[in-house]
């Protein structure tokens, strides 16, 4: 399915209410919350893989360009850990971490399914 539009709970946590939208709709991206952002990374856009990232603040409801993906990427998924990124690939597993990404050795994940989900607040 295809991602624009951000959705969120208010503090009752019974209503959602819309933000601002994702800057380029895109499907089959990963996304994580990192230092209390939600970054969305990789994924298509106009029907190619992008290396591009965009971090979302929820205080200010506004997207920001992040630091691109070594290369394109889409069907991945994220984690938080270790005070940085690991976006796993089916070939290729990268690390953002001190502001920058890097390729971990060993490689990706194989052609499994990948799932994630996102929880800020």
């Amino acid at each position: 399915k295809k991602l624009q539009v951000l959705e969120m709970t208010e503090d009752n946590g019974l209503s959602w209410s819309r933000k601002a939208d994702l800057p380029a709709v895109r499907e089959n991206a990963a996304s994580v919350v990192y230092n209390g952002k939600i970054w969305v990374m990789g994924g298509n856009v106009d029907g190619r893989d992008t290396a591009s990232v965009c971090i979302y603040d929820a205080a200010a409801d506004t997207w920001a360009t992040g630091p691109p993906l070594p290369s394109p990427r889409a069907n991945c998924s994220a984690s938080s850990i270790d005070g940085g990124i690991l976006l796993l690939t089916e070939h290729v597993t990268f690390e953002y971490k001190n502001a920058m990404w890097a390729e971990v050795a060993g490689g990706g994940v194989g052609p499994y399914a990948t799932c994630g989900s996102v929880l800020l607040g």
